[in-house]
C-alpha cells in the first residue's frame, strides 16, 4: 500500500515557490489584476493556466522516466538546478547593481493593457500558459518526476506553490490599482508587453 509522501510535495512545494516568487509570470500576474481591478478573477484564472503547464510538464516527466535510464534523467536534473541556481545567483547580483525599487515597481505595473481583451479571465489564463509553457517552472516540473517518480505529489507541490503566488499577485496588483493612475498602469502594461513579447522572441530563436 502506497502513501501520500510529504517530504517530496514539501520539496517540490518550496522549489518552485522559491523559483518563482518575483519572477516574470507573478509580474504578469500583478499587472493583471492592476488593469483589471478583479483579484480573484485573475487569481483563478492564471492558477488554472499554470496548473494546465504543470500537469503537462507531470505527463513528460513520468513518461520520460519509463524510457530514458535513471542515470541520465539524475543527470539532466542536476544540471538543470545547477544552471538554475546560478542564473538566479547572477540575476540577483545584477539587479543589486542596476535596478532599484522603483524600476522594479515599474515593471510589475507593466504588463497587461496592450492589448483590451473583452474576456480578461481567458486573456489571463492563456497569457500565463504561453508564458510558462517550457519555460523553468515546466523543466524543474519534468526533472523533479523523472528523478522521484512520484508525479502525484510533485504535482499537487508545484501547483499549491504556483497557485498561491498567482493569487499573492493578484492582490497585490489590486491593490497597486487603487494607488496609480490608470493611464500610468496602460502606459506601463503596454511597454511590458512589448518587453516580454522581444524576450520570447529571442527564447524562441535560440531554442531551435
Amino acid at each position: 500500500m502506497s502513501y501520500f509522501n510529504f517530504q517530496i510535495f514539501l520539496i517540490s512545494f518550496g522549489i518552485i515557490f522559491l523559483a518563482e516568487l518575483g519572477d516574470k509570470t507573478q509580474l504578469m500576474v500583478i499587472t493583471l489584476a492592476a488593469k483589471e481591478k478583479s483579484s480573484f478573477k485573475i487569481g483563478l484564472a492564471t492558477s488554472i493556466g499554470i496548473s494546465l503547464v504543470v500537469i503537462i510538464g507531470i505527463i513528460i516527466g513520468f513518461f520520460l522516466n519509463l524510457f530514458i535510464p535513471n542515470f541520465w534523467i539524475k543527470l539532466a536534473g542536476i544540471i538543470i538546478f545547477l544552471i538554475f541556481g546560478i542564473y538566479t545567483l547572477i540575476m540577483v547580483k545584477k539587479n543589486d547593481e542596476n535596478l532599484d525599487e522603483k524600476q522594479e515597481n515599474d515593471e510589475l505595473i507593466s504588463k497587461k493593457s496592450r492589448f483590451n481583451i473583452s474576456n480578461t479571465f481567458l486573456f489571463a489564463l492563456s497569457s500565463i500558459f504561453i508564458m510558462e509553457f517550457g519555460d523553468k517552472t515546466q523543466l524543474m516540473t519534468i526533472s523533479l518526476t523523472a528523478n522521484y517518480s512520484l508525479p502525484i505529489e510533485v504535482g499537487l507541490g508545484a501547483i499549491l506553490a504556483l497557485s498561491s503566488l498567482c493569487f499573492l499577485g493578484a492582490y497585490l496588483g489590486e491593490l497597486i490599482s487603487k494607488k496609480v493612475k490608470k493611464r500610468w498602469i496602460d502606459i506601463a502594461g503596454g511597454t511590458l508587453f512589448i518587453i516580454v513579447g522581444i524576450i520570447m522572441v529571442f527564447e524562441m530563436i535560440f531554442t531551435l
